[in-house]
């Protein structure tokens, strides 16, 4: 049926383009985050370490494909490869089993339920690459015509496979059976063999490898690396259901095209129908696109691509904490925030400086805002924390790039070194660390770097106790070090006014005389006005030079606020950008 290959040709081939566009334009920063929670290193150690248990191999060429996705749209493009090569391999295993072409849209469907897995960040690429390496052995092994080649290839392999893929080696080792037994005119004598084999490899081998020192839970010996990033919660129902399809999908095809001979055309574009909505139902439904805002905003922070960040923000405003405090850290490091601040959805002090929390993504988000700021060891901690935290025991070569600079910073150049040379051994770090550690060697590098240098001038040089509680205090302590550091001083002036503590504000604001502003920025004057206002009758021999419009807006704003019942909505509507809005309101 030539039409039938040609539409089934296209299909895999838009398959493809579609996968790459979702990752790469929808849900590019989701492929990043992969990046940021993982570390592979160009060393024989790394890679003794990584392979030796069941699934090892897997994991490591998984890492080592994960390194490119430090570029999304080179990530989205591997993930489209290697859901591309599933598809054609779960229709090649088919294939082998006697399917009929008519059934070939059947093959897209576990390539389609990983794809809306992913939907979940800690799904892992691993889940593609395992089953693509089973999958890859049946297809050489298939080809092989003799039949006591292929009995003992089978012999061979599959220990080999379990070893080397954990869990999805079974994929090949029951795809084969079936295959043998059709290639025998259903002798059950060789699918037999072939399970009993499969069994006694899935049985003895943990226990074989656990007798000679291998200290790894049991599941890891059983299962090999886990799918989803958290290990300790073992294989999931998703997990079991895109495994069972990955089985069933080319058994059922070839089982049904056995049974129904049919040729018929609808059948293939029926099939195509369901096929495809059912797909686009599922990865719509798995599709967070509020998590994706979030590594969005965290990805331009990390990069420091401000602009970047106020354009989102200007497209729709956030309104969660992280990425309220990544917003208000590119206004504070654009010169911004203390016009601009209330242009936006305020959400309080944790949308400033966020309060640590016990997980791996929050804090190494919060460690950047912490970082720009000066409390250069409280990024530290933080990073520290986080890659510590991550559940599958990854390191986080993002967190050891960073840990790396909190030391430079701090003069702790014994302790930088440790993770420059850490990140020596990888691909997209390597120039860097090459170049921090010159600077190590000749101090006067360090100078030229313009973030070191700032962060060296205003970080905090003593001691203390840092207390979330106290974020004033925390604030004053390190611009009391140096008056001219504005992004310490506008950020003190900022927790007063999301704490609505304006007696602090008005206590604090004249602190700024040496940051050289050349007017009261407009949230100031706001704040200053209606403090003034709360114990004079008007803006007569207010000592600040508010301008008239903000006095105007301030006279506006009361008018309507005493005088209209719910005068809420009406509020919003015109002043929602004020000060004024936020201390009422929010």
């Amino acid at each position: 049926m030539p039409t039938a290959k040609i539409i089934n040709s296209s299909a895999s081939i838009l398959f493809c383009i579609a996968v790459f566009m979702y990752f790469g334009i929808v849900y590019p920063f989701h492929i990043s985050y992969q990046e940021h929670y993982q570390m592979f290193l160009y060393n024989f150690s790394y890679m003794k370490e990584t392979v030796s248990y069941p699934g090892g191999f897997a994991g490591y060429l998984s890492a080592f494909l994960t390194q490119f996705f430090i570029f999304p749209t080179a990530g989205a493009l591997i993930v489209a490869l290697l859901l591309g090569a599933l598809q054609g391999l779960v229709w090649n295993a088919a294939k082998k089993l006697g399917a009929s072409g008519l059934y070939y849209p059947l093959s897209f469907v576990p390539s389609l339920i990983y794809w809306s897995l992913m939907g979940d960040e800690n799904y892992l690429p691993v889940g593609i690459v395992a089953p693509v390496l089973s999958l890859l052995c049946f297809y050489f092994y298939s080809r092989l015509n003799n039949d006591k080649c292929r009995l003992v290839s089978f012999l061979i392999i599959t220990p080999l496979l379990f070893l080397a893929d954990g869990v999805s080696f079974l994929l090949f080792s029951v795809i084969a059976a079936i295959f043998e037994y059709t290639k025998a005119d259903k002798n059950y004598k060789k699918l037999l063999l072939c399970l009993a084999w499969t069994f006694i490899c899935f049985l003895f081998i943990p226990l074989i490898l656990r007798n000679t020192g291998l200290m790894y839970p049991k599941s890891l010996l059983y299962f090999g690396v886990p799918f989803y990033r958290f290990p300790l919660l073992g294989i999931s129902y998703p997990v079991l259901v895109y495994l069972f399809s990955l089985l069933l999908v080319p058994v059922l095809s070839a089982a049904v095209s056995a049974r129904f001979s049919t040729r018929k055309s609808l059948l293939l574009s029926a099939l195509y129908l369901i096929v495809a909505v059912s797909g686009g139902w599922l990865i719509h439904d798995m599709t967070n696109k509020e998590k994706e805002e979030v590594m969005a905003y965290d990805y331009y922070t990390y990069n420091r691509n401000w602009k970047k960040v106020l354009e989102m923000a200007e497209k729709k405003s956030p309104d969660s904490p992280l990425t309220v405090a990544c917003l208000n850290l590119a206004l504070c490091k654009q010169g911004l925030m203390a016009d601009r601040m209330f242009n936006f959805y305020q959400n309080g002090t944790e949308g400033l400086l966020p309060s640590y929390t016990k997980d791996f993504t929050a804090p190494l988000v919060a460690s950047e805002i912490y970082y720009h700021i000066g409390f250069v060891n409280t990024a530290q901690r933080f990073t520290f924390e986080a890659m510590e935290s991550i559940p599958d025991y990854n390191k986080s070569a993002r967190a050891i790039k960073r840990l790396a600079e909190t030391n430079i910073i701090n003069g702790e150049y014994d302790v930088a070194r440790k993770y420059l040379k850490i990140l020596g051994n990888t691909l997209f770090y390597k120039d860097w660390a090459e170049r921090a550690l010159a600077a190590i060697e000749d101090e006067s590098l360090i100078t030229q770097n313009e973030e070191w240098s700032y962060l060296r001038k205003y970080r905090t040089k003593k001691d203390f106790l840092f207390s979330e509680q106290e974020l004033d205090m925390m604030l004053g302590f390190v611009f009391s070090q140096d008056e001219t550091n504005r992004m310490a001083y506008e950020y003190l002036m900022a927790v007063c006014l999301l704490k609505k503590d304006l007696p602090s504000f008005v206590k604090y604001y004249p602190l700024g005389k040496k940051i050289g502003y050349n007017h009261i920025p407009i949230s100031y004057q706001e704040a200053l006005v209606y403090a003034w206002g709360l114990s004079h009758k008007d803006m007569k021999g207010i000592p600040y030079p508010i301008s008239s419009a903000v006095i105007s807006n301030v006279n506006a704003y009361g008018r309507t606020y005493t005088s209209v019942q719910n005068a809420e909505p009406l509020l919003r509507k015109q002043f929602s950008g004020t000060y004024w809005y936020y201390l009422h309101f929010r």
